[in-house]
């Protein structure tokens, strides 16, 4: 009767029926209570319906009324893994093995439990023994992929993947694993066709969606890469995966306040992980929110004490908030720690020469040149470091932006006091302009052959060789060193025509290069600028080349802008030209980009309107500046806001304009 009952619980068990199955059992139970094998298929019916806690009560029940029961032992390992308890399950598998040798549920589980706690070489020999009783178990092969995939041997994980879907054609898993596999050998497109095909397999599989989400993403497609994240956070809510992705995704495309709403979302639900606090952190930085973005990287440091990348990017947000003295303390700990951290160096070196410590700032400068998006010079001679110059050439080389060659050329002279023959490799738009600077034997545009040389230095790698001082500054080479062309000024006085009772010339620059990491915060809007319009005759003239001037059209009635376009048939030099309407003006005005530095070295007087975490050359808190005594500061007060500095610079045009009745 017993068996009977049995096997009739076993038909309805198989066939998916679990009410009439858990009768039958019940049925045993009550003619033979603790029955361990009805025991145990409750605890299945249980763990199959959800119910895992009576589930593990039920199958530890019939494990010890029957401690020779193998398949219950295999099936409590299963509960106790699933719910965590991984030193149990492993008790458990290893019982059922001890058990039956030919346990294969068992042996497999025990390979892959020791697969995820690192342990390579038992795993291996468990699912080698699992083979060998069952080569065609696919399961097996893909587990077995995934251990080679932890231990680097890729062709290895490969092969066993591909040997799983030979064996099982719809194993989704394999096509996702392959797909993973495939993109980190840096196959994209091959991993996108894996992903794909388990898409067509399980539609609902949120793992192959986010997979694809990461590669648009690293492709730079970041529209396809936020619809897949977005699609695997449908399938999977809380996918914390996911939700990472696409707060990457969303920072990538500059969504910033998004991007921070899901990044927090993230922190919700791993609220230990520091990548997700490094992030928010980040994205904090570009909304302006220093002391936000300080507390995520404080607890980045909490979790990771040591990370090079929290402690940088704090000292990055404690300079944002003006510590200077903190921020450098932070910079310092990481050398400490990690002396060749090139962002370390390089963001210790800005705030040193924002402190005007050239000496040492200097010397921390030159890890630009080691950063990703340095400029890399193919040059075949040494980089000169401060040897002899005597009797040898000196090859000088330019880097970054127009401003900063303009800036730094000033050193060439002092240079050329240590003996040897200085060549200049120049960047072509400046050519004209340098030719003439103190100093430099012989000019070479960038792309003409190049003679012989023993060294060579970027230009702005001299003042850290040359060991300058802030107080050199100004006595290194007088300003103006860049002189206008007297032909040029001639006709840029006729263009501008006769200058009428009480007129009042100025030149705007409004709009620095758009990609510039900080030119968000440096250019101005033209509109900004309407309420120059009541300066008694102001006459404005627009220094704004290529980006910015698609604003003037609009604004023509509000701000009379006088705008001179290029006459046909005549050759145009952009600096020298811009140099002589320069020499022409009363004032020049600008935000911080390579008009200043032209205004500046040609001794025009220049006001700066300064964002209000500057760069490092304009200092801290100084209306002058060492580098060119013709320019006047005014500084921001708050990030984005230049209302107030747009007043202050009305008030003193007003005084100007007093000044020529």
């Amino acid at each position: 009767m017993i068996s009977e009952e049995l096997g009739r619980a076993t038909q309805y068990h198989t066939a998916g029926d679990f009410r009439l199955a858990e009768q039958a059992y019940q049925r045993i139970l009550a003619i033979v209570p603790g029955h361990p094998v009805a025991t145990h298929r409750l605890g299945l019916i249980a763990m199959q319906t959800g119910n895992t806690a009576k589930a593990l009560e039920l199958c530890q029940r019939a494990a010890q009324t029957d401690p020779l029961y193998a398949d219950v032992q295999t099936d409590l390992g299963c509960i106790l893994r699933d719910a965590g308890k991984i030193a149990e399950a492993i008790a458990s598998f290893e019982r059922a093995v001890s058990l039956d040798p030919n346990s294969v549920i068992a042996l497999h589980n025990l390979g892959d439990i020791f697969t995820e706690q690192g342990q390579y070489e038992q795993a291996l020999t468990f699912f080698q023994r699992t083979l060998a009783l069952r080569p065609d178990l696919a399961e097996t092969h893909c587990s077995l992929g995934n251990l080679w995939k932890k231990t680097n041997k890729t062709e290895a994980a490969i092969a066993s993947y591909r040997r799983a879907i030979e064996l099982k054609p719809g194993y989704v898993a394999s096509y996702n694993n392959l797909g993973v596999m495939m993109s980190e050998k840096g196959d994209q497109e091959e991993a996108i066709a894996y992903f794909q095909k388990t898409l067509q397999i399980a539609p609902d599989h949120a793992d192959a969606c986010n997979n694809l989400g990461r590669i648009f993403y690293d492709q730079e497609k970041l529209p396809q890469a936020e619809a897949w994240c977005r699609r695997a956070m449908g399938l999977k809510p809380g996918f914390s995966m996911a939700i990472y992705n696409l707060g990457r995704i969303l920072q990538g495309q500059r969504k910033f306040e998004e991007a921070a709403a899901v990044f927090r979302t993230a922190m919700g639900i791993t609220p230990t992980d520091p990548e997700i606090h490094l992030n928010l952190g980040n994205i904090l930085m570009e909304l302006n929110q220093p002391a936000a973005a300080a507390a995520c990287y404080q607890q980045v440091l909490k979790f990771v004490p040591d990370t090079a990348d929290g402690e940088t990017n704090l000292g990055m947000a404690l300079a944002e908030m003006d510590d200077y003295p903190g921020a450098i303390q932070c910079f310092e700990r990481v050398l400490k720690r990690h002396p060749e951290d090139v962002n370390a160096h390089f963001s210790l070196s800005v705030d040193l020469l924002m402190l005007g410590d050239y000496p040492r700032g200097f010397r921390e400068f030159e890890y630009r040149l080691k950063r990703k998006d340095s400029t890399k010079f193919d040059l075949t001679q040494p980089k000169w470091t401060g040897e002899s110059l005597v009797g040898k050439t000196l090859l000088l080389v330019t880097e970054q932006g127009l401003g900063d060659m303009i800036q730094f050329i000033r050193f060439v002279a002092k240079v050329k006091t240590l003996g040897g023959t200085v060549l200049f490799g120049c960047i072509k738009p400046l050519v004209k302009l340098l030719a003439n600077v103190p100093g430099i034997d012989r000019i070479i545009p960038n792309g003409d052959p190049m003679p012989e040389y023993d060294y060579y230095a970027p230009l702005m790698s001299l003042p850290g060789i040359l060991g300058t001082t802030l107080e050199e500054i100004p006595s290194l080479l007088p300003v103006p060193y860049l002189k206008p062309d007297p032909d040029l000024v001639a006709y840029w006085t006729e263009r501008l025509g006769e200058r009428k009772p009480g007129e009042l010339r100025v030149g705007l620059a409004w709009q620095g290069n758009p990609d510039h990491e900080s030119d968000r915060y440096r250019s101005i809007p033209l509109k900004t600028f309407v309420g120059l319009s009541q300066v008694p005759g102001l006459r404005l003239v627009s220094f704004q080349r290529n980006q910015g001037v698609e604003q003037i059209p609009s604004l023509m009635e509000q701000l009379p802008l006088t705008c001179f376009t290029n006459e046909p048939g005549r050759e145009v030099d952009s600096f020298l030209d811009s140099a002589a309407l320069m020499s022409l003006m009363d004032v020049m005005i600008s935000v911080d980009s390579a008009p200043v530095h032209l205004a500046g070295a040609l001794g025009v007087r220049t006001w700066l309107l300064c964002r209000k975490q500057s760069e490092w050359r304009w200092m801290l808190d100084r209306e002058d500046s060492p580098w060119y005594p013709s320019i006047r500061l005014f500084r921001q007060a708050v990030i984005s806001q230049w209302d107030d500095v747009i007043e202050r610079v009305t008030q003193e045009l007003n005084q100007l304009a007093a000044a020529l009745d």
